[in-house]
């Protein structure tokens, strides 16, 4: 799976660089840890395997946490931009059936009612372990990305562990990592490009730039 990947990789390098947000860093060692406390709190709620979370926030690192938690909870994520309408954000809430979303304080009151809203920085993590929890399934699915809805109505399309990771492992075959690269998260995460960004630079282990709004 896309985060059993990633705890390798965290095992392999943790004091390397895994993420920059303006002036600060992340390393993998602290992402494995934030992401896995965060997953034992999801896996708490006792989603059932392959329960969907959404996921609204700006491009940060608290969102590359969330990503990571949900899987590693067994789980999948739905990313939701907060730039979307409040219409198309309630039409993706209620067709993907969401019952909490992964969100920040300053979002909640722009966001449709119905769901429970998780302010992830004010989560009692503190007393949770990290490592990931223990699965009592594996998973197949990652995320549901929605389509555009251009020729109709929008439909959100399943994305699947393995799938992802033939994709990555194609792409660092024929681009291989260099070892002073640095990638750039510049894609919104309601776009499935954004996957290979993310995850891609984070399974090779090389540092990703989350690049704010007002830049990309």
């Amino acid at each position: 799976t896309i985060h059993e990947r990633f705890v390798q990789q965290a095992l392999a390098t943790p004091d390397a660089v895994a993420l920059r947000e303006g002036a600060g860093e992340v390393r993998f060692g602290e992402l494995a840890r934030r992401s896995a406390r965060l997953a034992q709190f999801l896996h708490s709620l006792h989603p059932e395997p392959g329960a969907l979370f959404g996921v609204c926030l700006e491009s940060s690192a608290t969102l590359v946490v969330c990503l990571l938690a949900v899987l590693q909870a067994g789980a999948a994520y739905v990313p939701l931009d907060p730039a979307y309408p409040p219409e198309r954000l309630r039409f993706m809430i209620e067709d993907a059936r969401l019952t909490h979303i992964l969100t920040s304080a300053d979002l909640v009151p722009m966001l449709p009612a119905g769901p429970e809203y998780l302010d992830v920085a004010a989560l009692p993590l503190d007393s949770f372990p990290q490592t990931p929890p223990v699965l009592s399934r594996i998973p197949e699915m990652a995320y549901v990305v929605y389509t555009s809805g251009s020729t109709g109505r929008p439909k959100g399309v399943m994305g699947l562990h393995r799938a992802t990771l033939q994709r990555l492992a194609w792409a660092e075959r024929m681009l291989p990592s260099l070892p002073d690269e640095v990638a750039i998260q510049k894609t919104a995460i309601t776009f499935v490009d954004a996957v290979a960004e993310i995850f891609g630079a984070l399974l090779s282990g090389i540092p990703l730039v989350m690049a704010p709004t007002a830049v990309r």
